[in-house]
């Protein structure tokens, strides 16, 4: 019993240890912007820009997003017969290091409240499969995403998470989508 309550305790301070470290640097911190975007502001809040710009951070990565376009989702997809906004979500490589796509995450939401949408998962239309595998150091990577987004609506927010090392801010882009 002792031996199991000691290796939960090593794994929770191994775990705040990891959450809470230096940076792995040691190196004193800087006035610059910590591993953030270009428009972040001093209190680490996340970048925004519209839908049509990109996002740069200061270790080389930039994000951005193309071809931007409505649709119904088909008969077999989730959720099925839905009207979306379908996206084309690009991922460029010039940190130094090869990127892991495994936690890229996607967040949408819509309409002047910022109601949560969901994901569309449709292989008819190719929407929802996501960016995967390794993009490596001057390279990039797209995938085709679509969110839940009623046909009435135009505003639309577009939260891009990056979390192979996490250390960067979400990517937030902003916008109205023709209806």
């Amino acid at each position: 019993m002792r031996t199991k309550i000691a290796t939960a305790g090593v794994i929770v301070l191994a775990a705040f240890a990891i959450a809470c470290g230096s940076g792995g640097d040691g190196d004193a911190p800087t006035d610059s912007l910590p591993n953030g975007a270009t428009g972040d502001d001093a209190s680490g809040a996340a970048s925004e820009t519209d839908l049509k710009s990109k996002v740069s951070f200061e270790d080389g990565l930039v994000v951005y997003l193309a071809d931007l376009d409505r649709g119904t989702s088909a008969e077999y997809a989730i959720p099925d017969k839905a009207p979306y906004v379908s996206f084309k979500l690009t991922i460029e490589n010039g940190t130094g290091g090869d990127i892991d796509l495994a936690l890229v995450t996607i967040d949408c939401a819509t309409g002047p409240d910022g109601d949560q949408a969901d994901q569309v998962y449709d292989t008819e239309n190719d929407l929802g499969l996501g960016i995967q595998g390794v993009v490596k150091v001057g390279k990039k990577k797209s995938a085709v995403y679509g969110c839940v987004m009623d046909k009435k609506v135009s505003e639309l927010q577009i939260d891009v998470s990056v979390n192979d090392d996490f250390s960067r801010e979400s990517a937030v882009f902003t916008g109205t989508v023709p209806k």
